[in-house]
C-alpha cells in the first residue's frame, strides 16, 4: 500500500468537511479503505460497554447503518480478541492483526483463523475509541508501510473526530428537542388553564342566558347552542328521557356542518345506547362518560369517528336527560379542564331544567283544563285525563273510576294495563273496596291518600307492591269517583312536588267531570237531534248521489254516458280555448260485435263491453281523461292537452290492451279474438269552430279504419 500524498490528504479532508451527516462520513471512510486495501468487508465497532456494530459494508455493496449488539450480527470474531484490539490497539499503528498483540500471539493456533482481520483504532475526544475492523481475503498480504504514512494516520483520526462531532450534534439536537418539548407542554398547560378560566367566566354568562329562557323549548335550544358557541365544543345534542317508555327523545342538535337543527322528531329506545352509556344512566355517581375512537352519529346515521361524550343531567339521583357532545368537525382532543367545564355546565343546566319543569307544571294544569274542556262526555274527560297523566306526568299506571250516587259501587272508565298502555276499562264494575287507603282518601281533608309500600291491583287482584295514591274526585260534598296512580312498571320514587301536582290534577278532573255531567243531558238531547237530522240528510244525499250517478254514468260499463260526455266536452273545450292547447278525441268500435252477440249471446256481449271499458280505464288514467260509452258498441275517449301524435300513441295502447284480453271471437273476419277499429282526431279549440267538428273528425277516421279492413287506427287529417 503506497503512502498517501499531501494532495490526496487535502482532497479527502475537503470531502470530509463537506459531508452532512454520519452516514455519509462512514460510507466515505469505507470507500477510502476499499480503494487503499484489498479489503472485502469493513466494520465499525464501539464498546459501550458491550460491543455494538455501528456500521458494516461488503465491498461493492451498499453500507448497512444500524447499531446492533455483536451477538445479533453475522460477524463471528471472538469477543476477547475484539476486547484486546480495543485495549492494545490504541498503541499500535493502523492495520494490525492478532499477531501484534502479545496476549493473542501466544495462542496462534486458536486465532490463526482470524489472521486476515486487521484493526485500526480511531481515537476520539476524551480518548474514546471506535474500532475499524477490516477483513481481507485469506490469501491477501497484510497492508504495509502504515507506520511510515503519517497522512494515513491523520485522515483516519480526522474521520474519527468528525464521526464523534456528528454524534454530539445529534445528542445536542435531541436534548434541545426534549427541553423545547417540555417547555411547549408547560406553555400549553398554562394556555389551557387560561382558557378554562375564560370558559368558567363564560359559564356564568351562559347560566344567566339559560335562566332567562321564557319556555322549555328556548331552554333546550340555548342549552345546545351554548355548548358550541360559548364553550367551544364542536357539536352537541340534547336528549330527554321518558322513563315510562324507556325511550329518549330529541330536542335540538348540531349537524355535520356545525349548524343547530331541530331534532324533535328523533325518538330512540334507551336500550339502543352503547352499554357504557346505558349503565351510566342508572349510576348516580357518573355524570360524564366518554368513549374514545367511537362512531359519531347524526340521529341514527354514522357520520365519522372521534370521542363521544355523554353529559348526564339529573334531578337528584334520577337521570332526566343528557347532552351528547363530540369532536366531529375539528377532531380536537378532550382535555381534563374541558371535562371539568362540562361537569360544571351539566350541573347548571340540570338546575335550570328542574326549575323550568316546575314552572311548566302550572302550564300543564292550564293546558289540561283546556284539553279536557273539549271533551264531549264524562268518559271522554276520563280518557283524556288518563292519557295526560301517562304522557305528560310520566306516571306508570293511572285509572279513573266513577262511583254511584251513594258511593257504594265503582264503574271503570279508562286506565292502564300492567304494561302502562291506556285501555278501556268501562267493562269493570264492583263494590267500592273497603281498604285503608280508600277510607283515608275519602276522609282526608286533602282529598287524597298516599301509601308506600302498598298492595297494587289490576281488576281487583293484587299484582305487586309499591307506592299507591288515591285522589277523591268531589263535586262540592258529593263524591263522583276516584283517580288511582301507582309505580308498578318502573318503580320510580314520587317526590312531594309530583304528589301535589297529582292532587291538583285530580281537582281539575273532578271539575271537568262535574261540568260534563251537568251538560250531558243537554248534549245527549242535542246529539240525538243531530243524529236524526244527520240521518235524514244522509238519506237525501245518498238519494241525490244515486240520481246523479244514474244521470251521468253508463249502467253497464260504469263509464260516462253520452250526456255526461257531452257536458265534459263543453267544459274541456272552453278550458283548452283559454289555454290554447289541443284537445284529442279517440273513437273506437268493437269489430263485428253483432256477430259476437249472435254467437255468444247478449250476456257475453255485455261482459265483452265491460272488458273493453276496463281496458280504457287502464290506459286513460289521467284525472282529466274522460272515457264514455258513445252508443252500442262504440266508445269515445276525450283527452285534454293531447296532440294528434300523443293521441295516436294512446290509441295504440288501447288497441294493444284490448288485444291482450284475447277474448275469443270466432265470427270475426279479422282475427280469432276481439279487435277494435279506432279513429283519432285532435285540434286546438278556437271560438270559430265547435265541438261538433272534433267529434265528426274522430267519427270519420273511425269509419275509415273500419272500411280499410278493421282492427286499425286512422288519424284524422289536421286542419
Amino acid at each position: 500500500m503506497r503512502s498517501m500524498s499531501d494532495a490526496e490528504l487535502l482532497t479527502l479532508k475537503q470531502k470530509l468537511h463537506s459531508l452532512q451527516d454520519g452516514r455519509q462520513l462512514r460510507e466515505c471512510l469505507f470507500e477510502f479503505i476499499f480503494k487503499r486495501t484489498e479489503a472485502i468487508n469493513a466494520y465499525l465497532l464501539a464498546q459501550d460497554p458491550h460491543f455494538q456494530l455501528i456500521c458494516q459494508q461488503k465491498k461493492s455493496h451498499p453500507a448497512r447503518h444500524e447499531s446492533t449488539p455483536l451477538n445479533q450480527t453475522e460477524l463471528e470474531v471472538p469477543e476477547e480478541m475484539l476486547w484486546l484490539f480495543f485495549q492494545r490497539g490504541a498503541q499500535l499503528p493502523p492495520f494490525y492483526n492478532f499477531e501484534q498483540i502479545p496476549e493473542l500471539s501466544l495462542d496462534k493456533e486458536k486465532y490463526q483463523a482470524y489472521r486476515h482481520f486487521y484493526g485500526v483504532n480511531l481515537l476520539q475526544i476524551h480518548q474514546e475509541q471506535i474500532l475499524l475492523l477490516v477483513e481481507l481475503p485469506q490469501s491477501a498480504k497484510a497492508p504495509t508501510n502504515c507506520e511510515e504514512d503519517p497522512n494515513l494516520l491523520n485522515i483516519l483520526n480526522q474521520s474519527a473526530l468528525a464521526m464523534q462531532g456528528f454524534e454530539l450534534k445529534q445528542k445536542i439536537f435531541q436534548q434541545t428537542f426534549e427541553r423545547d418539548k417540555k417547555e411547549g407542554f408547560l406553555k400549553d398547560e398554562i394556555s389551557r388553564q387560561k382558557v378554562f378560566i375564560e370558559h368558567m367566566s363564560k359559564l356564568q354568562q351562559v347560566n344567566l342566558k339559560l335562566s332567562s329562557c321564557l319556555d322549555l323549548d328556548s331552554l333546550y335550544l340555548n342549552a345546545v347552542t351554548s355548548v358550541r358557541e360559548d364553550l367551544g365544543f364542536d357539536r352537541a345534542s340534547l336528549y330527554l328521557i321518558d322513563h315510562s317508555t324507556q325511550s329518549m327523545s330529541g330536542t335540538y342538535g348540531t349537524d355535520v356542518r356545525g349548524i343547530t337543527t331541530d331534532e324533535y322528531q328523533a325518538n330512540f329506545k334507551l336500550s339502543s345506547l352503547a352499554p357504557l352509556f346505558f349503565e351510566a344512566l342508572s349510576n348516580p355517581k357518573q355524570n360524564l362518560v366518554i368513549l374514545e375512537n367511537a362512531p359519531l352519529y347524526t340521529l341514527k346515521e354514522i357520520v365519522g369517528q372521534g370521542w363521544n361524550a355523554m353529559l348526564i343531567l339529573r334531578d337528584g339521583e334520577q337521570a332526566i336527560g343528557w347532552l351528547a357532545i363530540d369532536n366531529l368537525i375539528n377532531k380536537a382532543p378532550l382535555h381534563e379542564y374541558q371535562k371539568k367545564l362540562l361537569q360544571h355546565y351539566g350541573a347548571a343546566l340540570s338546575q335550570q331544567l328542574i326549575r323550568r319543569r316546575s314552572e311548566s307544571d302550572l302550564i300543564f294544569l292550564n293546558n289540561a283544563i283546556s284539553e279536557m274542556s273539549d271533551a264531549s262526555s264524562v268518559l271522554d274527560v276520563c280518557h283524556i285525563a288518563v292519557k295526560l297523566a301517562r304522557t305528560k306526568m310520566n306516571l306508570d299506571r293511572v285509572a279513573i273510576m266513577l262511583s254511584n250516587s251513594d258511593n257504594t259501587k265503582l264503574t271503570g272508565t279508562y286506565g292502564t294495563d300492567m304494561t302502562g298502555k291506556v285501555v278501556d276499562e268501562s267493562y269493570y264494575e264492583s263494590a267500592k273496596p273497603d281498604t285503608e287507603i280508600m277510607r283515608l282518601a275519602t276522609t282526608s281533608g286533602k282529598n287524597y291518600c298516599f301509601m308506600d309500600p302498598a298492595p297494587l291491583y289490576q281488576d281487583a287482584k293484587i299484582i305487586g307492591y309499591g307506592w299507591n295514591m288515591v285522589v277523591c274526585l268531589r263535586s262540592k260534598d258529593a263524591i263522583m269517583g276516584y283517580l288511582f296512580a301507582d309505580n308498578f312498571t318502573h318503580r320510580r320514587v314520587l317526590n312531594s312536588g309530583q304528589k301535589e301536582l297529582i292532587r291538583l290534577f285530580g281537582l281539575n278532573v273532578a271539575q271537568m267531570i262535574s261540568k260534563r255531567r251537568a251538560e250531558e243531558q243537554v248534549i245527549a238531547f242535542n246529539i240525538e237531534l243531530e243524529a236524526k237530522v244527520a240521518q235524514r240528510t244522509y238519506e237525501l244525499e245518498t238519494l241525490n248521489k244515486k240520481l246523479e250517478t244514474l244521470s251521468t254514468e253508463d249502467p253497464l260499463t260504469g263509464l260516462h254516458n253520452r250526456r255526461s260526455f257531452e257536458q265534459t266536452l263543453e267544459n274541456e273545450w272552453s278550458r283548452m280555448t283559454r289555454l290554447k292547447k289541443p284537445l284529442c278525441a279517440i273513437m273506437l268500435d268493437v269489430d263485428f260485435f253483432k256477430n259476437y252477440n249472435d254467437l255468444y249471446g247478449h250476456l257475453s256481449g255485455d261482459a265483452c263491453l265491460k272488458d273493453v271499458a276496463d281496458s280504457l280505464k287502464k290506459v286513460c288514467h289521467r284525472a282529466t281523461d274522460c272515457c264514455a260509452r258513445f252508443g252500442g258498441e262504440e266508445f269515445i275517449v276525450l283527452s285534454p292537452d293531447t296532440n294528434a301524435e300523443q293521441g295516436q300513441v294512446m290509441a295504440k295502447k288501447i288497441q294493444q290492451t284490448i288485444r291482450d284480453l284475447k277474448l275469443p271471437h270466432k265470427e270475426s273476419k279479422v282475427k280469432p279474438y276481439l279487435t277494435v277499429s279506432i279513429g283519432v282526431a285532435a285540434l286546438t279549440p278556437t271560438p270559430e269552430i265547435s265541438t261538433k267538428q272534433l267529434i265528426e273528425q274522430a267519427d270519420k277516421a273511425m269509419y275509415k279504419a273500419k272500411s280499410a279492413g278493421r282492427n286499425q287506427i286512422v288519424l284524422a287529417p289536421s286542419g
